[in-house]
This record gives structure tokens, C-alpha cells and sequence, in this order.
């Protein structure tokens, strides 16, 4: 399609505006209402996911997303016994960067009615964004004592190079003492009603449009 350059008095024709223009403009459209026949580099605004999408040739892909942090309901798990928050509390937000890089950060509370179930705790990422997996992700997280924050233990949310992609498969947390790194369980680190814990990760996507998905 190129560049072109018009010619004064020269006739602009229904060919010119369908490539030139309309081909080489951001259209303001929603991820339903893409256009049909796109060509290689158009780009589009999408008003429903807040996201600026590329036509690679093949998919249409994000390339930037510029809302606020989202929010959905992570599943926590674990390998014996799954837990139960009770009337703790357990939130998910989330914010995709340019490219397929997340940001994810998780909130979680021990609350008085929080079963802890047993084994090594799992926490699930947003479902239309797994992770690539081959690789190991890591993050940074804490356990504190609110409000005080009179113990605290660092942690590391981790996303296993073996992992199917779909939760960050082990939270280890530094047991401040010889045995160093511990993954989290009912067993460790203690934390009675109203200790809380914040995750932090990076990760990329497997998720290459708006809505999710692997492209179209």
C-alpha cells in the first residue's frame, strides 16, 4: 500500500481514500465492529477494551492498553486440601502493558471464618490471561501484621517453567531463618485472623488480542 503523495489539482479517487486514508488512519471502532478487510500495520482503537490493536498480516494484536487496573476473583488452591477464604478477603487486579506483558497484583486476609486447608498454596491468574509458560516468572510480595506491620516476611510469587499457565503455582516466602525459602502453607508462615498479604508479578501472555484470545 505504501506512502503517497498527491499532486496539486490532482483528482482523489475512491481507491485513494479506501487505502490511503482509510487504511492508514486509527479508526474508533469496538472489538465487535473491527474492520473486515484489514492490510498489514492498521491500527484501530477499540472504545469497549480501551485498547490501541495492530494488524500484524495475520491477527489483530494489542499494542497498547491504556485503563485502569481491572479486577476479577483469583481461586485459591492447594495440593492437599483446597483452603477457603471465609470471610477473609482474596482479590485479583490486573493491568496489561504494552505488548503482552501483565501486571498482576494480588490482595489477600486471614479473616476469622478463613479455612487454611493444607499443602502448598496455588493462586489462579485472570482467565482470558495465561501465562507463557517454558519459563519461570517471579515476583515480590509480603506477609505483615495489620496495622502495625510489627512481623513481616518477604515473599516471591512464583509461575513454574512447567506450568500449564493458569495460576501462579508457589508463593515462597523467607522463613527468616536457616532452612531459607519455604513455599506457603497452613503449616507457614503463621498467620492468625487479620495478618494480610500483598503479591506482585510480571508475567507475558499468551493472549494476543483484546478479548484474550490468541488473535483473529
Amino acid at each position: 500500500m505504501g506512502f503517497k503523495t498527491w499532486a496539486v489539482g490532482e483528482i482523489l479517487k475512491a481507491v485513494d481514500i479506501n487505502q490511503y486514508l482509510a487504511k492508514q488512519v486509527i479508526a474508533v471502532v469496538t472489538s465487535s465492529t473491527r474492520p473486515e478487510s484489514p492490510v498489514e500495520g492498521q491500527m484501530i482503537y477499540e472504545t469497549d477494551t480501551q485498547c490501541l490493536v495492530l494488524y500484524t498480516g495475520s491477527h489483530w494484536e494489542v499494542f497498547s492498553y491504556h485503563g485502569p487496573f481491572k479486577e476479577y476473583t483469583p481461586e485459591w488452591t492447594a495440593t492437599t486440601t483446597n483452603p477457603s477464604i471465609g470471610n477473609g478477603t482474596l482479590r485479583g487486579y490486573y493491568r496489561r502493558l504494552p505488548g503482552r506483558t501483565v501486571h498482576l497484583r494480588i490482595t489477600w486476609s486471614r479473616g476469622t471464618t478463613t479455612n487454611m486447608g493444607s499443602g502448598a498454596y496455588s493462586i489462579s491468574l485472570p482467565p482470558e490471561l495465561p501465562a507463557e509458560t517454558g519459563t519461570r516468572w517471579f515476583g515480590t510480595g509480603m506477609f505483615s501484621l495489620d496495622p502495625n506491620e510489627a512481623s513481616i516476611f518477604s515473599a516471591h510469587p512464583v509461575i513454574f517453567a512447567g506450568s500449564d499457565g493458569t495460576k501462579i503455582d508457589r508463593i515462597r516466602w523467607d522463613d527468616q531463618g536457616s532452612d531459607g525459602i519455604e513455599n506457603w502453607t497452613d503449616a507457614g508462615p503463621t498467620v492468625s485472623a487479620d495478618w494480610y498479604a500483598h503479591f506482585q508479578i510480571l508475567y507475558e501472555t499468551t493472549a494476543i488480542d483484546s478479548n484474550g484470545n490468541g488473535g483473529g
